[in-house]
């Protein structure tokens, strides 16, 4: 290891609106970057300061840093002790050696490695990043990671688009105040069962796009969990009451798995689950009395599964507070709606609907019929829809509409009856209409 030094001269450096402080800072003249034999750094001239001028907080971001071969960046010199975020993304950094956060005295907060080729990175003698409440790895190629018991302090640490595979039992066991952690991207297929057991302050969890089969990992100790996104896996199975004690889940994202049927003990505990995303697995059959626990639900996706049996659809008066119903690219053949609900979006376009019955619902705005094979619409189907703004019946085998059933709706905005067997000129349009297709 040779003693090249790159000085950085303090009128060389970009003090965006606080020149009249810049004085004021007792910090180092020169920044060291340790170079190895084979390797030599080029650094460009931009180096960016923000110094707040209460607590002379320093946003040291360094650029362009090319080697040509591996890249090794190790600092080793007493250098900037007020420095609170440090930037080393996008630098093509492959290897991280711990003593270079030796010189920040715990007082960074923030530390981003995003971006680089970093494939291990041992992080359990480094002592100096007890104050660490944000860390990002996203975007490189880690297979380990290894966090020691001083980032109780960190509340959000970014690990997507990774190389991990394995989530061992004691990987986030020191995490206390974790709020936010993103594993998406990665190629998880093994989750410990007591992976989680320690993130007491979690509120947000990403594991979209891995390789994972089940949803069997503990989550009880979880209680702040408000968003779990779990879209983009091979999920076939679900243990039931695994999100017993998720009372504050609003948000739950399974779409694109592998997920045949929604058992009801799946969804105990979600009594204040706001949007349930099944979109794009194989549901078969859709039982409303199965989700009679969702009483706060807001909106429900099962866009594209298999659905051809709907039951128990009088228990939509249960979820009172579902406004979204989607249920396009299935196979249904029959829905009907006999009593008032809460609905203000219904979806069930790309179905294979040939009759429609009646839809009693008051309170919907929006209808999407589009691309099934309805032939007529009976008098008064729509004659509780005084709401209706959008009705969307393009693609169908429609050959008239009587004028009644559509001035029915007397707040009709937008109708849409393209790619139908009749013509246009055939029955009288309400005046209201802002847009016809």
């Amino acid at each position: 290891m040779s003693n090249n030094f790159v000085d950085l001269n303090i009128k060389n450096l970009i003090v965006n609106h606080f020149e009249s402080v810049v004085n004021e800072i007792d910090l180092a003249t020169e920044l060291e970057i340790l170079k190895d034999e084979n390797n030599e750094y080029e650094l460009n001239q931009n180096r960016a300061f923000m110094i707040d001028h209460k607590n002379v907080l320093i946003n040291l971001v360094l650029q362009n840093i090319d080697s040509k071969s591996s890249n090794y960046l190790e600092i080793n010199r007493n250098f900037l002790h007020e420095v609170t975020l440090i930037d080393f993304s996008n630098r093509k950094l492959d290897k991280i050696c711990v003593n270079i956060f030796d010189l920040y005295r715990n007082k960074v907060k923030y530390l981003d490695l995003s971006n680089n080729y970093i494939q291990n990175l041992n992080l359990r003698l480094c002592f100096t990043l007890g104050n660490l409440e944000e860390l990002n790895l996203g975007n490189n190629r880690l297979n380990n990671l290894y966090l020691n018991h001083n980032f109780q302090n960190l509340k959000d640490l970014i690990l997507s688009n990774n190389n991990l595979e394995i989530l061992s039992s004691q990987i986030f066991s020191n995490l206390f105040n974790l709020t936010e952690l993103d594993l998406s991207d990665n190629k998880i297929c093994v989750i410990e069962n007591e992976v989680f057991i320690h993130l007491f302050e979690l509120r947000f969890l990403y594991l979209s796009n891995n390789q994972i089969h089940s949803i069997d990992f503990n989550l009880n100790k979880c209680s702040k969990l408000e968003q779990l996104h779990l879209n983009s896996n091979k999920i076939k199975s679900i243990k039931p009451e695994v999100f017993k004690f998720q009372k504050k889940l609003q948000i739950l994202n399974i779409a694109n798995n592998l997920i045949e049927k929604v058992e009801p003990e799946i969804l105990i505990g979600l009594e204040n689950l706001k949007y349930l995303n099944l979109r794009q697995n194989l549901i078969k059959v859709l039982n409303f009395s199965d989700l009679k626990f969702l009483i706060n639900l807001k909106e429900l996706n099962l866009f594209s599964n298999q659905i051809k049996s709907i039951q128990n659809l009088n228990y939509l008066k249960c979820l009172s507070n579902l406004d979204t119903l989607i249920l396009s690219e299935n196979l249904i053949e029959i829905f009907g709606i006999s009593q008032s609900s809460s609905l203000k979006t219904l979806s069930l376009s790309n179905n294979y609907l040939t009759h429609l019955n009646s839809f009693l619902m008051e309170n919907l705005e929006n209808l999407y019929l589009r691309k099934n094979r309805i032939e007529s619409l009976d008098n008064g189907i729509f004659r509780r829809c005084e709401n209706l703004k959008v009705l969307d019946l393009s693609d169908n085998r429609i050959k008239s509409i009587e004028d009644y059933v559509l001035n029915e709706l007397v707040g009709l905005q937008e109708l849409d009856i393209s790619n139908n067997l009749f013509k246009a000129d055939k029955f009288d349009l309400n005046s209201q209409l802002k847009f016809i297709y």
